[in-house]
């Protein structure tokens, strides 16, 4: 059966036609992400598969064959829509360009700045409980906090919490209560130090906007940081959605991650209590940090006399 299934649009900019696509499946195998895809009106259907490594999706056809112009246009079409899932995608893209993806609409749009959107308040409350649960945090940092709903939660549970985010306009959209603690800044440069002494980071749908060439640079930030701690809700397969730009498996991230920090466990689950349409596959990780190795040298070699040891004769 599928986990995901997904009908839309595609609108191509040169020729001003529209293709329609359905995309099922969505499950990673490995580094391999698999999904069915059907262009109804085109008579074409198979299996794509984009593995991480690769630098563009293998096609299987099940049904129909790529010949007219149309037909190639709108492969080209699912093509770039699969960038995300792809080694160097996105490289070379300036801070300038990664900002403007979120300004403040952005956020207005997606419910990410209003108090009254009941939907996003409880998943909000129900993280900041399961992160006061799970690491008893005195003091955090939320990446990529938006309006500051989150902010806001942590601070009602009486944890001196603090955000930063990329959008431009960060002081129109955060909210009344978030405003005196919200900085502008990216995972890549965070406008905060290890003097302001955070003990956990959260990192709540942030992960998939970075684009992947910046991904040690943001591991980086978070070691000077100086956190021990990191929740993070990590997008693997929703290409949809708007900035999705590295899409990776579980597995990707925790190389990423793991010289710095190792995954300790998958809290999961709790947050499928709210009755809400929240998607299975996207539960909080946690992350501690990996303390420097203590150097072991090996023990000098001795005679066997010298440790009471008879020799084998």
């Amino acid at each position: 059966m599928s986990s995901y299934r997904l009908g839309f649009d595609l609108h191509d900019p040169l020729t001003k036609g529209t293709h329609t696509v359905v995309l099922s499946g969505g499950l990673w195998h490995g580094e391999t992400m698999l999904y069915d895809f059907m262009l109804p009106k085109l008579g074409i259907s198979g299996r794509v598969e984009c593995e991480v490594r690769a630098t563009g999706p293998r096609y299987t056809l099940e049904q129909g064959e790529v010949r007219t112009p149309e037909q190639r246009r709108a492969v080209e079409l699912l093509t770039n829509l699969l960038r995300p899932f792809f080694d160097g995608a996105y490289r070379g893209i300036t801070d300038e360009q990664l900002a403007g993806l979120y300004a403040g609409d952005y956020h207005r749009n997606a419910g990410y700045c209003d108090v009254d959107n009941e939907v996003e308040r409880e998943l909000k409350g129900a993280i900041a409980d399961m992160v006061v649960r799970t690491l008893r945090p005195t003091k955090v940092l939320d990446a990529g906090c938006a309006g500051g709903l989150l902010l806001r939660a942590f601070r009602q549970r009486g944890v001196d919490a603090h955000g930063f985010d990329h959008c431009p306009d960060l002081l129109d959209i955060a909210v009344p209560e978030a405003k005196p603690f919200v900085r502008r800044g990216g995972v890549t440069s965070i406008p905060y130090g290890p003097e302001d002494r955070f003990d956990t980071l959260v990192c709540i749908d942030v992960f998939e906007h970075v684009p992947e060439d910046r991904v040690p640079q943001m591991v980086a930030e978070f070691e000077r940081l100086g956190v021990r701690n990191l929740a993070v809700h990590i997008s693997h397969t929703e290409l949809e959605h708007h900035g999705h730009i590295t899409l990776r498996p579980l597995s990707w991230w925790d190389r990423q991650l793991g010289a710095r920090f190792r995954r300790a466990q998958t809290t999961g689950g709790e947050l499928l209590a709210i009755p809400r349409p929240l998607d299975p596959r996207r539960v909080l990780r946690i992350y501690r940090r990996v303390e420097a190795p203590v150097e072991i040298r090996p023990l000098r070699t001795l005679p066997a006399a010298a440790q009471g040891i008879a020799p084998v004769r």
